[in-house]
């Protein structure tokens, strides 16, 4: 469960950080 929440937030993060300054 832990291990599952993390590997699926991380990504998440910094898609939308890394996404978002692309983007903009």
């Amino acid at each position: 469960g832990q291990y599952t929440t993390s590997a699926s937030v991380w990504p998440l993060v910094m898609v939308s950080r890394s996404g978002s300054n692309f983007t903009n």
